[in-house]
C-alpha cells in the first residue's frame, strides 16, 4: 500500500506515476470481477510507525486478512517491538530490509540475525526482498535461522526483460531445494517491459512451479506497483492462461492464488 503521507518512500519518489493517494478502495474496485475475497497489506515504508497506523486502520476490516510491516532487525529492544505487534490480531509478520535500500549483506549481520531469530522463535513469517545475484545469501539466512517462515517476494526480482534465465534459474532452484522458502509469484512483468506478453512471462512461470511446487508458490499482485504496466484483471488472466498451458491443474492453481498466502500467513 502507498499513500502521501509525507513519509520518505524510494519508490514513490522515483515514478511519478506512484506520487498519490492509493486507497483500500481503489484495490476493491480494480479488483472487481476477480473473486477476490481478501488481501494481505505489505509495508511500504521503512518506517514502524506506518506498520502500527496500517494495523490500527484495517483491525476491523475483513477485507484484510493480514499485515506485513516493517522493524528496524537491529533494534535492541526487537523483542518488545515483537511483542507488542503481536498483540494485533491482523499481524502476520514483517519484511526484512534496511531503510532506503536492499542490502542482502546487512541481513547476515548479528544483530539483524538476532532479530530473525526473535521472529521465528515467534513462528512469524518474514518477507525478503532480493535479487537474482542474491539469491545465495537468503539461502544462508535460512542456514543461520533455524525455522525462519521465509517469503521471497517478487520472484527474486529476475531480469525478465533480458530473457536469459540461466543464472536466476540455477541460483532460484538450488534455493528451493535447500530451504523451505516460499515464494511470491509476482513483479515480473514488471521487470519484463512494456512490450512484455504471456509468452515473455511462461519460461520464468515454469521454473519457479518447478522449482517451488504450487504449495510453495504464492500469487500476489505487487499493486500499485503493477498498475504500471497491467491491471488485476490482465495481471489475474495471464497467470491463468499460462498455468492452463503449462497443465497445472485447478486445485494446483487454487493453492497458487490462495491457499499458499493463508497457510504461510496463519490465516483461515
Amino acid at each position: 500500500m502507498v499513500s502521501d503521507d509525507g513519509r520518505k518512500i524510494w519508490i514513490r519518489e522515483k515514478i511519478g506515476a506512484l506520487q498519490r493517494d492509493f486507497s483500500l478502495a481503489d484495490v476493491k474496485t480494480q479488483n472487481a470481477g476477480l473473486n477476490v475475497t481478501g488481501v494481505f497489506v505489505v509495508q511500504a515504508a521503512a518506517d514502524p510507525t506506518e506498520t502500527t497506523e496500517l494495523l490500527y486502520q484495517y483491525t476491523n476490516e475483513t477485507f484484510v486478512r493480514g499485515v506485513v510491516g516493517w522493524l528496524n532487525l537491529a533494534a535492541d529492544d526487537i523483542d518488545e517491538q515483537i511483542e507488542a505487534l503481536m498483540q494485533h490480531p491482523k499481524f502476520c509478520g514483517i519484511r526484512a530490509h534496511p531503510p532506503q535500500h536492499f542490502d542482502a549483506d546487512w541481513l547476515l549481520s548479528a544483530a539483524a540475525v538476532r532479530g530473525m531469530t526473535a521472529l521465528a522463535e515467534k513462528n512469524l513469517a518474514i518477507d525478503y526482498l532480493v535479487n537474482t545475484t542474491q539469491l545465495n545469501k537468503l539461502r544462508s539466512v535460512c542456514d543461520a535461522v533455524p525455522g525462519v517462515r521465509a517469503i521471497l517476494d517478487h520472484g527474486g526480482r529476475p531480469y525478465v526483460m533480458t530473457g536469459d534465465t540461466k543464472e536466476w534459474a540455477h541460483n532460484i532452484r538450488n534455493l528451493a531445494r535447500h530451504t523451505n522458502c516460499v515464494c511470491k509469484l509476482s513483479g515480473l512483468a514488471e521487470r519484463a517491459g512494456v512490450e512484455w506478453n504471456k509468452q515473455t512471462l511462461k519460461p520464468w512461470i515454469d521454473i519457479l512451479i518447478d522449482a517451488f511446487g504450487p504449495e510453495r508458490l504464492m500469487f500476489a499482485s505487487n499493486w500499485p506497483i503493477m498498475t504500471l504496466m497491467a491491471t488485476p484483471h490482465i495481471w489475474v488472466d495471464s497467470l491463468i492462461d499460462i498455468f492452463d498451458d503449462l497443465g497445472l491443474p485447478a486445485a494446483a492453481q487454487g493453492q497458487i492464488f490462495k491457499s499458499t498466502a493463508l497457510q504461510v500467513y496463519q490465516r483461515r
